[in-house]
Order: C-alpha cells, then structure tokens, then sequence
C-alpha cells in the first residue's frame, strides 16, 4: 500500500505472473493502523489473526479466520482490507505456490551432519543412503 507505482509496473513487467504481496510488509502496515492508545497488543493480535487469513489452505479456512478478524478488527481492519485483494496474500486464493522465502544472492545452503552415517552432506537420516 506505501508503493502502489510499484504494483502498477510489475503487471506492467510481467503480466502473466500472480502477485504476492509480501506478508512481512502487510504486518508493518497494520500495525501503524491502530492508534497507539490501543497498546502494543492489539496490533500484534491483529496481525496474527491477518497472518491466520494468509496462510489459510482453503477457502472455507479463509473465510472463518477472515470472519474472526473483522470481528475482532473493527472498522480499521475493514478499511485497511478494501484495497487488499485476497488472491495477493492469501494461499488459499494465490494462483501459483507462495514460497516462503527466497534465498538472497550468494546464500548457499551449508551441509549438515547426518545423524546415522555422521557424515556431512546435504542429506539426513531418513534420506541416508548409507547402510544401517
């Protein structure tokens, strides 16, 4: 919602690919949507019951988290969720798999320990190959 040019240039760049919204940034958002007079709390709970919504598997999932949120949300969450299309947040409605997290440039995953062979190696005990 801070950079709404943005959205207008990645359907612009690529306008065959879904869109998600990052879900770190949403929570940012919310919580400068309640005032501070409402303590600390209650912008973290509501962006639990939000980050409940986004990570929802189903539509019928959704709409129950969706319904407790409002609930709890008010008139701010209403109005914060408007512009807030679900299918950009939401893995119940994301039209491609969401990941989680992408590794960033130059991050390589290190190997680990196995826990049957001891050995190092991109691998662990139930994928070992090695004989018991």
């Amino acid at each position: 919602s801070r950079h709404k040019g943005l959205l207008q240039s990645v359907a612009n760049v690529f306008p065959t690919s879904p869109h998600g919204f990052c879900i770190y940034h949403i929570e940012k958002n919310i919580k400068t949507t309640y005032p501070i007079g409402l303590g600390k709390k209650f912008p973290k709970k509501m962006v639990q019951l939000f980050k409940n919504c986004a990570y929802s598997f189903t539509p019928e999932v959704f709409d129950v988290n969706l319904q407790i949120l409002r609930k709890k949300g008010g008139g701010l969450i209403d109005k914060f969720l408007e512009d807030l299309p679900k299918e950009n947040y939401s893995d119940a409605f994301f039209l491609s798999a969401r990941v989680k997290r992408i590794k960033s440039n130059g991050e390589e995953s290190r190997p680990m320990k196995c826990g049957r062979c001891k050995k190092l190696g991109h691998h662990n005990k139930n994928t070992c190959s090695a004989p018991f």
